[in-house]
């Protein structure tokens, strides 16, 4: 029974044996390697190829027809089943499937042409360093090619002999000898010699140990040259031998230098660091964190729970910057956590928004993590500067008391808002730009950054937070920092609450909302009932009626009709000049009143405090304000002061529209008495101090009960609610008596607290500050780990080429 070839991706019998299929890769490839101004191409024309291919079947064992069938069959065979040989553009091109397999395929094919191979690198170094590399680990003596290449670059020699199976042992001692004093020479060539070195030292024979040993020694000797003792240490790192990591573990304490190369090997030096970690090295902890694997991580999360301190704040602060990578998370996502782990302090809050399983070991660890950082001493600190997660940062630092010391500085300090604005409007205008930024730009960009680091140490250095938390805000970018002040200060003071409920979608605008028009009806009710009594109140006085009084009433309700629009949505700047035309309508009137005391305190009245209503309106106050200072008309009655009312109005305008201090400062000379002039002179030293205080306030944070307090509390003049509620009282007395007065004012109360509680609740939610900030946290940086294929195809044949004379192909 005849031996069949099988092919293993798909277990069928093959035509083609894998030595007539390695002939034509062997041709093909030293076709193409050869190509006058193509080295080091891979594509290679379809035709040349079925040319190539019908040239060298006659030739292949045993010998193949030279027809355009069988050409077409063993392209295919090779195509679809080895991988090796890729077709490209619908069959218009091959390529192999990377350069390190057409050298390799080089080399064997001039296995036995040390000459020819010679010739061709010196004709094109660069092109043939790679097929000399891997000719040189073929199952041959290298001797030749070895002492031809010491003549003519030693330094290359001296690395092919790591990967030289077989050399003669004097010419390799020789080699040896030569490079072992020039270990530590500076400059280029002084990193080739010790990559050289490296290279060596991985060989399995008797000269690979041989050079071993001689860097180990080297390292170990403290009374080594300083270069030198560096150049062996990197040479050991470079080899990436397990036992080049034990040995640079050992000197480590007592050899800084050495730390970082461990650093460099990976998961190699996972066992050593670890060893260190526990001893309570910290150099270990920044090693770990260079060397970034999730073998590593795994080991720093062992470390969390320890007892020994400070080894676990060291742990965190490493792991939370490592925990920025995907593959970070997913390692932990699987740690197998003890009970006693699950049940030690941690902040559960924290990695809600981004696990859907609280309980999960991403979560607990996360948290754990983040209760270490809050609560870190300062003498555990290190001096890294590594970005932390900002999954950690944003919701630590925005939830500490540090946080709410800030938001009070803010609101006591007017100089931080304006500095905040400022610098605000010139990150925005830079941003506008965009794109490639040309020099100018960049220096604006540059003095920006530098003004939001200064504006930020301004404010820490005034809080004077814990170091801890200084230390995590300041990892992040100078333009990070400033955002993460910037939403604090102008956005609502954040809760756990709210960086659990970041990602809920609730949208919601209170002055849009029906909860705000149910509000607004309960206060037209009550405006209503107060005018009924006003009017009530005028046509029951007979001095009242006389002239033009009924007139100027109708023109009170009709502006207070037209400030509807004022209710429903706050007026912009070019709809002011209606309602300041109605203040000077009422302004003419009033000056003519000086000179009719009977319809002066009629029109002072009713036309000032209905204007003091408009303009508030207008003018940006909550409208719960503004039907708030409606009983300045019934007090102006009462008091039957125009001067009065006109100074309450002006005071009210002073305090709501800068435009108007003007006209308030003007109507001085119309005043008569104290009362008059105290409301002036308050009215100019409130606009002094905040103008626009309560306003910017209730535009940007949203309803405020402290809104409806602040102007309650103004002075005498505005401070009488408890009229606003005294003539409704007195009309529902008249119309239900006290029985239907003490039902009326409990349902009144309760309807519009009830919507003043659920409107604040949703717009708390729907203004959730951390909303402001998802933009930087899903700028997460994005950390991949992709090795060299060329390396790793070398190495993988070099290793295969020491244990056997030959490769097979399916």
């Amino acid at each position: 029974m005849s031996k069949v070839q099988w092919d293993k991706p798909k277990l069928q019998p093959t035509k083609y044996s894998p030595i007539q299929k390695q002939a034509v890769l062997q041709h093909l490839a030293l076709y193409n390697q050869t190509r006058a101004g193509k080295q080091g191409q891979l594509i290679m024309d379809a035709r040349a190829v079925r040319q190539e291919v019908r040239q060298v079947l006659p030739k292949v064992e045993p010998p193949l027809e030279g027809d355009d069938e069988t050409t077409t069959q063993v392209l295919a065979e090779i195509v679809e089943r080895s991988g090796l040989l890729l077709i490209l553009e619908g069959g218009l091109s091959y390529q192999f499937a990377h350069l390190t397999l057409q050298e390799f395929f080089t080399a064997q094919k001039l296995q036995d042409d040390t000459i020819g191979l010679m010739e061709r690198f010196r004709a094109d170094p660069d092109a043939w360093r790679g097929t000399l590399k891997l000719w040189c680990g073929l199952p041959h003596d290298s001797t030749a090619l070895i002492r031809a290449l010491y003549a003519e670059h030693p330094i290359l020699a001296f690395e092919f002999l790591g990967d030289a199976q077989q050399v003669d042992e004097e010419l390799a001692q020789e080699i040896i000898s030569a490079f072992q004093a020039r270990l530590g020479e500076d400059g280029a060539t002084g990193e080739a010699v010790t990559r050289a070195f490296a290279t060596v030292a991985t060989n399995p024979q008797v000269r690979g140990q041989q050079v071993f040993e001689f860097l180990a020694a080297t390292v170990k000797d403290a009374a080594a040259a300083p270069a030198r003792r560096q150049a062996a240490a990197q040479a050991l790192a470079w080899s990436n031998l397990l036992q080049a990591a034990e040995v640079l573990t050992e000197c480590a304490l007592d050899y800084p230098n050495a730390r970082p190369l461990l650093a460099q090997m990976g998961d190699l030096a996972t066992p050593a660091l670890t060893k260190w970690a526990e001893q309570g090295h910290e150099w270990a902890f920044d090693a770990f964190q260079m060397v970034g694997t999730p073998d590593a991580a795994r080991a720093m999360t062992d470390l969390l729970w320890t007892e020994d301190e400070p080894q676990p704040y060291w742990a965190a602060w490493r792991l939370a910057v490592l925990l920025a990578r995907t593959d970070i998370e997913d390692v932990l996502r699987t740690y197998p956590l003890a009970k006693s782990q699950q049940s030690t302090e941690y902040l559960k809050w924290v990695w809600e928004p981004f696990e859907p399983y609280p309980d999960s070991p991403l979560s607990i660890i996360a948290g754990r993590i983040a209760h270490l950082l809050r609560t870190t001493p300062s003498t555990a600190l290190s001096s890294g500067s590594s970005e932390i997660d900002k999954r950690l940062v944003i919701p630590i630092f925005m939830t500490s008391s540090a946080a709410e010391t800030i938001k009070h500085e803010s609101e006591k300090d007017e100089t931080l808002i304006e500095d905040l604005q400022d610098l605000s409007r010139q990150w925005q205008d830079q941003q506008i730009l965009g794109g490639e930024h040309p020099p100018s730009t960049a220096r604006l960009v540059d003095m920006i950054t530098d003004q939001q680091e200064h504006f930020v140490a301004r404010v820490f250095d005034r809080i004077n937070p814990d170091a801890s938390l200084r230390r995590m805000v300041e990892s992040l970018k100078p333009a990070e920092q400033f955002e993460l002040l910037r939403c604090l200060i102008e956005e609502r003071t954040p809760t756990i609450d709210d960086w659990r409920n970041k990602d809920k979608r609730v949208e919601y605008e209170f002055d849009k909302s029906w909860h705000e028009r149910g509000i607004t009806v309960c206060l037209l009710l009550l405006t209503a009932l107060s005018l009924w009594e006003v009017a009530t109140i005028i046509l029951n006085t007979p001095q009242f009626t006389i002239q033009r009084s009924g007139l100027h009433i109708l023109l009170g309700l009709a502006l207070l009709v037209q400030g509807w629009g004022g209710i429903r949505e706050r007026l912009s700047v070019n709809t002011m000049p209606i309602f300041e035309f109605a203040f000077l309508f009422g302004f003419s009137i009033y000056v003519g009143v000086v000179l009719n005391p009977i319809v002066g305190p009629l029109i002072g009245a009713v036309t000032g405090g209905v204007l003091c209503l408009l303009l508030g309106i207008a003018s940006g106050i909550d409208h719960t304000v503004a039907f708030a200072v409606a009983p300045a008309v019934i007090i102006s009655i009462m008091l039957n002061d125009p001067q009065i009312v006109t100074g309450f109005a002006s005071f009210l305008i002073a305090n709501t529209n800068p435009q108007a201090i003007p006209l308030a400062i003007g109507l001085t000379d119309f005043l008569l008495d104290i009362p008059g002039s105290m409301v002036i002179v308050a009215a100019i030293v409130m606009i002094s101090q905040k103008i626009t205080t309560s306003l910017t306030s209730s535009q940007k944070r949203g309803i405020r009960s402290g809104n409806l307090v602040e102007y309650s509390l103004l002075g005498p003049y505005s401070s009488a609610i408890y009229i606003f509620f005294a003539l409704p009282t007195r009309v529902l007395e008249r119309w239900w008596g006290w029985a239907g007065v003490a039902f009326f004012w409990p349902i009144w109360a309760l309807c519009a607290g009830v919507l003043w509680w659920i409107g604040s609740r949703q717009e708390h939610l729907a203004r959730n500050p951390f909303k402001r900030l998802t933009e930087m946290l899903n700028a997460k940086a994005s950390h991949s780990q992709k090795g060299k294929l060329s390396s790793q195809l070398k190495s993988h044949l070099l290793r295969s080429l020491r244990k056997r004379r030959g490769i097979l192909l399916p």
